[in-house]
């Protein structure tokens, strides 16, 4: 398991493109990745997305990138 928080946050945009698709890869090898992120662009790279709002994860349905199998999972 890795966890980051905000991994690219003070890097070249570059650098942080290549960070998130080397987690990408550890991801699809097997390794499970926590990433706490103010980046959209980030969180794109992301298989799921929580939002957290007040301290709170919001349910899927409440977030703009929820998907059909996420609100489905939260019923």
């Amino acid at each position: 398991m890795l966890m980051a928080d905000e991994p690219t946050g003070n890097l070249h945009s570059e650098q942080g493109r290549q960070i998130m698709e080397l987690f990408q890869k550890l991801n699809r090898e097997g390794t499970t990745i926590i990433q706490v992120t103010h980046s959209e662009f980030n969180a794109g790279f992301g298989n799921r997305v929580l939002h957290i709002f007040d301290g709170r994860i919001e349910l899927p349905e409440n977030t703009a990138r929820a998907t059909m199998t996420e609100i489905q999972d939260a019923e």
